[in-house]
């Protein structure tokens, strides 16, 4: 017998990811307008994480009936996508299609009550938009890809971060780290399908930082050397509030001061 969402359920579900897929690969708007102008297409399917009965991808022997067909055990997605997440239980595991959960009604949320906040207008400069965006780093969604990392605001900007540039990157801040190797990567700055931006990003101290590219402030007496040389990085730009959505082994305004790296506002 399977435990199987009545209704209510199934219209609740959909409702809460705004009609769309909840994978965050996917994103696809489940329902609109058919031909016959009294009736709607629907292509979403709402999908049990945990099976609604044995035998089923990921199914939870412990579960009782009420919480196999509860809306907690619901998850709003196009066909593709559920036939996708029950061809590979192994990939597609119970807490990863929680996070799809939460990730798309957080962004339906949003969708909702941003729109008229950030309304983009012709005049409007978009890297100030994004800029202002950023200011609120919790708001942004973190989306793993195949050939990138995203960091996606909604449907009005996505950051890429781009594979590997220079796998032995040498700068004296760098060395000034307890494990001295360190890397660098481009960031892509989208809006749409238009590229706005690309920067440099330093990966430090073995991968425990992303840095943006710092600029050199005081070179000093070259008898002394590159060992005194001071770098620093503006708290105001675009790269700054960016690194504050990667994942830091520390707070970089502790940390980068320790190694010749100043914050200027």
């Amino acid at each position: 017998m399977r435990d199987d969402f009545d209704e209510k359920t199934k219209e609740i579900l959909a409702r809460r990811a705004g009609f769309r897929c909840s994978n965050p690969k996917c994103r696809k708007l489940t329902t609109g307008p058919q031909a016959n102008p009294a009736r709607t297409i629907n292509i979403g399917v709402a999908a049990h994480i945990a099976a609604a009965s044995p035998g089923g991808k990921r199914y939870d022997p412990n579960q009782t009936p009420e919480e196999r067909k509860s809306i907690s055990n619901g998850i709003w997605l196009c066909q593709s996508c559920a036939k996708l997440i029950d061809s590979d239980d192994v990939r597609y595991t119970v807490d990863l299609l929680q996070e799809w959960k939460s990730q798309s009604e957080a962004m339906a949320l949003r969708e909702i009550e941003e729109t008229d906040r950030h309304q983009i207008e012709a005049n409007t400069d978009p890297l100030d938009i994004l800029s202002a965006l950023l200011e609120t780093p919790n708001e942004w969604v973190r989306v793993q890809g195949d050939e990138y990392i995203r960091h996606r605001y909604h449907t009005q900007f996505v950051i890429k971060r781009g594979q590997t540039i220079n796998e032995d990157y040498i700068e004296p801040w760098t060395k000034r780290f307890p494990d001295t190797s360190a890397w660098s990567y481009h960031v892509e700055y989208w809006q749409g399908s238009t590229l706005l931006k690309r920067s440099c990003f330093v990966v430090v101290d073995g991968g425990r930082y992303t840095v943006p590219l710092p600029k050199l402030r005081n070179r000093g007496p070259m008898k002394d050397g590159w060992d005194n040389i001071e770098f620093s990085i503006d708290t105001n730009s675009i790269e700054w509030k960016t690194a504050k959505l990667f994942d830091q082994y520390a707070p970089l305004e502790e940390v980068l001061p320790r190694v010749g790296v100043d914050l200027v506002v």
